[in-house]
């Protein structure tokens, strides 16, 4: 269960760090490729940030110090995400936090949800992320400016890759002045598109994220579908997938093809029982198509929650990073 628990809340923490990323504008060495793109079309960007980094993000990665190039953050739905990012192959640190505001918290199972935080080595590496199952690091949020939308504060966790078994030891954390939003960004009118329907009603998303990712010597991409509330549409596959019909795994593991509902961040995924149809893939271009539908069924058992959730109609055309 816990390489089940470990896939579910990776995916959550680095589409989170994604998510941030779309809400500040880029400086430095980064790509102009996101991979990044919101659904329903209307302006591109909170306008919380000038376009230059003027805050500080840095942590010590196995006693070396680790500086990032640029940082972001979101606060949302009581939902806080700070996210460190260094050079243009998506490397970057990840703090998730079940709060909006200043405390210290532990990172690990806390009333019923999980802290957490992730570190992504970006392209070729497998992600590590910290323990869901124990109390494994610290954060302490110093100061919410919520006039101005900036949020400072320190950390220290140890981030896991448990496929393979290694883990990096995070200490000495520090962010200062990190720029956040408070929605998952206003709608862009770009190329991206995403529709489904849940229990025959339209999930209207506020942002698509698409994403490669290693993890344990396997490559996959992922494609998150995620409104306001976070609640979220999520797809993943082999990066080498081509056209063709594939039936959803039932277990969410390494190399699988999967998709999952979430009705929000806090509560149990819902894994889907169903198919995708992957109608044009450009992988030179990082551009995939397709069609999808799936019935979800509780991944854990949660008394109270819904049993299933049926999702129709499911249709993509994104560009991933």
């Amino acid at each position: 269960m816990k390489s089940i628990k470990f896939t579910f809340i990776l995916a959550i923490f680095v589409g989170l760090g994604l998510i941030s990323c779309e809400n500040e504008p880029l400086t430095g060495n980064f790509s102009d490729e996101t991979g990044i793109d919101s659904g329903n079309g209307s302006g591109s960007g909170n306008g919380a940030g000038s376009g230059v980094f003027t805050g500080s993000f840095q942590v010590k990665i196995d006693g070396e110090l680790w500086v990032a190039d640029n940082a972001t953050a979101s606060i949302v739905n009581g939902v806080t995400n700070i996210t460190g990012f260094r050079g243009n192959s998506g490397e970057a640190v990840i703090i998730t936090l079940q709060t909006d505001q200043v405390g210290s918290y532990q990172f690990g199972p806390v009333n019923g949800s999980v802290n957490g935080g992730a570190y992504n080595p970006g392209s070729g590496g497998n992600a590590s992320v910290s323990d869901v199952n124990t109390l494994n690091g610290s954060v302490t949020i110093s100061a919410i400016d919520t006039a101005n939308k900036l949020i400072s504060g320190s950390f220290s966790f140890n981030a896991t890759d448990f496929m393979a078994g290694e883990t990096k030891v995070l200490t000495e954390g520090v962010f200062t002045n990190i720029s956040f939003s408070d929605d998952l960004g206003d709608s862009d009118s770009g190329n991206n598109s995403f529709y489904a329907k849940v229990d025959g009603v339209e999930f209207v998303e506020d942002l698509v994220v698409g994403s490669q990712m290693s993890l344990a010597g396997f490559e996959s991409i992922s494609i998150t579908a995620t409104r306001n509330t976070f609640e979220t549409i999520g797809l993943n596959f082999p990066t080498d997938i081509v056209a063709g019909t594939y039936a959803f795994d039932s277990v969410p593991s390494v190399g699988a093809t999967t998709a999952q509902y979430n009705l929000n961040q806090s509560t149990t995924g819902y894994i889907g029982d169903g198919s995708i149809t992957i109608t044009t893939h450009d992988i030179a271009n990082k551009r995939i198509v397709g069609t999808f539908s799936f019935v979800g069924d509780q991944l854990v058992d949660t008394p109270g929650a819904p049993l299933t959730f049926t999702v129709t109609q499911g249709s993509f055309d994104v560009t991933y990073l």
